[in-house]
C-alpha cells in the first residue's frame, strides 16, 4: 500500500489480487501528474458538498483531515459589472496579503490586498436583468479558505474551497485547536464538517460550514500527514477556478445570468 496512507484499510479488506494491484498503484509514480479533485459547498442551500467537475457527486458532510489551509482572495470580472467569458480572475491572492492583478496587456502587477478598494464593503457592482448596474453592499473581491483535505478512507488528497460566509467558522475552529505546547493543530486531528441552513437578507437560502473536532491522530498518522503536506500543499496556491467559488446565496456567479446578482 502507499507509504502516504493515513487511515489504513481494515485487515483482510482487499483480496489477494486487489492487494497486488494496490501495490502496483503505489509503485507507479511516473505515469501521470496527480491533480487533486476540487470540491465546494453546493449552491441553493442544499446542505451538500459537491464535486466541482462532476456535479452529480454530492455528500452531506466531510470527515477526514484538513492537511493544509490557505486564505485566498479572488476578483472576477462580473464582480465589477463586466460581462466576460474568461473565467480566470482579474486578480487573485494566495495568502490574502498581496494580490496579482492581470492587466489588459497581459502583464501582472502586485497589489496590496489590505488597502485595495475592491476589498472594501460596497465595492461590488450588481447588474439587473435590464443591464442596469448599481453598487452592491458586498466586496468585489471575495475571500475564501482553500483546504487540502484527506477524506476518510482515502489515501490521496482533494481540495475543498469554502466561501466568505464560512470563513469565520473555520478561523474560530483552527484558533481553538492551536496549541504549540502540545503540538496540536487542525492537521493533527480528524475533522467533521457539517452544513447548517442559513438565509441571507434577500431571503435566499445558503449553507454554512460547521467544524467539529474528532480524535487526535496517532504518531504514525501525523508522520504521514506531514509527508502529504510537503508533497501536495502547493496545490492550494494555484489560481482558484471560477466554479470553486460560491456566493452568499450559495450559487456560483454566472456573468450571463444577471438574476443571480
Amino acid at each position: 500500500m502507499s507509504k502516504d496512507l493515513v487511515v489504513p484499510a481494515p485487515a483482510g479488506a482487499l483480496s489477494e489480487i486487489d492487494q497486488a494491484v494496490a501495490a502496483e498503484i503505489a509503485a507507479d509514480e511516473h505515469s501521470f501528474v496527480y491533480h487533486p479533485p476540487r470540491y465546494r459547498i453546493a449552491g441553493g442551500g442544499t446542505g451538500m458538498f459537491q464535486n466541482v467537475l462532476d456535479k452529480k457527486e454530492v455528500f452531506p458532510e466531510f470527515r477526514g483531515i484538513i492537511l493544509a489551509s490557505m486564505i485566498t482572495r479572488a476578483l472576477w470580472p462580473n464582480r465589477l459589472g463586466e460581462d466576460a467569458d474568461d473565467k480566470r480572475p482579474l486578480c487573485w491572492s494566495a495568502g490574502g496579503v498581496q494580490g496579482l492583478w492581470s492587466r489588459d496587456d497581459g502583464s501582472v502587477v502586485q497589489v496590496n490586498c489590505l488597502s485595495c478598494p475592491y476589498n472594501a464593503w460596497g465595492s461590488e457592482v450588481k447588474a439587473g436583468p435590464d443591464g442596469t448596474k448599481r453598487a452592491g453592499r458586498g466586496k468585489a473581491c471575495k475571500e475564501m479558505r482553500r483546504f487540502l483535505v484527506l477524506p476518510a478512507e482515502r489515501d490521496m488528497p482533494a481540495i475543498l474551497t469554502i466561501p466568505p460566509t464560512s470563513c469565520v467558522e473555520f478561523d474560530v475552529y483552527a484558533s481553538h485547536l492551536k496549541d504549540l505546547r502540545r503540538a496540536r493543530y487542525f492537521f493533527t486531528v480528524e475533522t467533521i464538517i457539517q452544513l447548517a441552513d442559513a438565509m441571507n437578507a434577500a431571503g435566499q437560502p445558503y449553507s454554512v460550514a460547521k467544524f467539529q473536532v474528532g480524535p487526535d491522530l496517532a504518531p504514525e498518522q501525523k508522520s504521514a500527514v506531514l509527508a502529504l503536506r510537503a508533497r501536495f500543499k502547493a496545490a492550494i496556491g494555484d489560481v482558484p477556478e471560477y466554479e470553486e467559488y460560491t456566493d452568499q446565496n450559495g450559487a456560483p456567479k454566472d456573468p450571463h445570468d444577471p438574476d443571480q446578482w
